[in-house]
């Protein structure tokens, strides 16, 4: 179950049935890897709700995402998030556009050359045991140290942070970016 997956294009609620009903790993073909992506265990595209999709083309608000979707999808480059997908059917057909983006953006290889460097920071992240949704009982928090990873202090008003947004499609806040660094564009969809 993908309970959100989000870019500043679109976001999806997407469950993801499986041949085996128990809870199991699986790995490589198994998981629909590459050439296999209707050949797994589990369906890779799921049957997703995406309010792009069914029509409403504002609710997302362009460029205030909070959660992202990071990986690299080289078998339909993300473009089942935020584009129109399958490649096979036109755009006018009811559920094909799921997002603004080009069907040309979303290379895995486009991105990872261009942006090479992005740092991703996971934090406060909370893993409740298996089957603990709805159950009467308490489970007791554990805790963990960690090493934290030092900040970049607040830019000053008017300027980007180092790594955040200064520019794409209806972006209407600050384009200068903060000493030391540089604004890149890469494309519309980022």
């Amino acid at each position: 179950m993908d309970i959100w997956e989000a870019n500043s294009e679109a976001t999806a609620y997407t469950p993801h049935v499986c041949r085996d009903p128990r809870i199991h790993r699986c790995s490589g073909n198994d998981c629909g890897d590459g050439h296999n992506r209707y050949g797994s265990v589990c369906d890779e595209d799921g049957c997703d709700f995406n309010s792009y999709r069914m029509g409403d083309k504002n609710f997302l608000g362009r460029g205030k995402t909070i959660d992202t979707t990071l990986w690299s999808d080289h078998a339909a480059h993300m473009l089942w998030l935020d584009s129109d997908y399958p490649l096979d059917k036109s755009p006018s057909e009811p559920g094909v556009s799921r997002g603004a983006c080009a069907t040309s953006t979303g290379n895995p290889d486009d991105v990872i050359a261009n942006n090479a460097n992005a740092p991703v920071t996971f934090s406060n992240i909370n893993t409740p045991p298996v089957s603990s949704s709805g159950s009467s009982s308490v489970h007791p928090v554990t805790s963990t140290s960690s090493t934290s990873v030092p900040t970049d202090p607040t830019p000053p008003a008017g300027t980007v942070f180092k790594w955040g947004q200064c520019c794409g499609i209806n972006y209407s806040r600050p384009t200068t970016c903060v000493a030391g660094s540089t604004c890149t564009y890469s494309n519309d969809c980022e």
